[in-house]
């Protein structure tokens, strides 16, 4: 997501910022473990975006 977009509003832009600070530091071990339950990278990388799509809406 392009955060510098002037048309993007204000509350939307900071929403992102805080999901992506929350998110980055995890992302690393939700990963190892989605692809310890999936013993595949690529159904592991989907899973791991499902639950941060479910966990931020």
């Amino acid at each position: 997501m392009n955060t510098d977009d002037p048309e993007l509003p204000d509350i939307l832009r900071r929403s992102w910022h805080r999901f992506a600070d929350t998110y980055e530091p995890l992302r690393g071990e939700l990963f190892r473990y989605c692809r310890h339950l999936t013993r595949s990278p690529w159904d592991a990388e989907d899973l791991a975006q499902d639950a941060m799509a479910r966990a931020f809406a």
